[in-house]
């Protein structure tokens, strides 16, 4: 990537855990989130919050800097 601020966008945190049990997502969005903060490198994860585990949110939570709620559509976005 070109010198400046990069940023990676993850679409979609949900779609991930229709494919895989939750316990796999979260470590491997764990360690996602590591490999970007260890490159200095901005991250958004979009997830639908009615389809995402409460337990998954709640480890997002922790992992990221943020979390920003858009109600009319149902969907947060963690912003690392």
């Amino acid at each position: 990537m070109p010198a400046g601020k990069k940023c990676i966008m993850f679409d979609s945190v949900s779609m991930l855990l229709i494919h895989i049990p939750s316990a796999t997502a979260s470590k491997f969005l764990h360690f996602i989130v590591n490999k970007l903060k260890l490159s200095d490198v901005s991250g958004v994860f979009l997830c639908v919050e009615k389809g995402l585990d409460p337990v998954i949110l709640s480890q997002m939570s922790s992992f990221v800097d943020h979390i920003t709620d858009y109600d009319k559509a149902g969907i947060s976005a963690c912003i690392l």
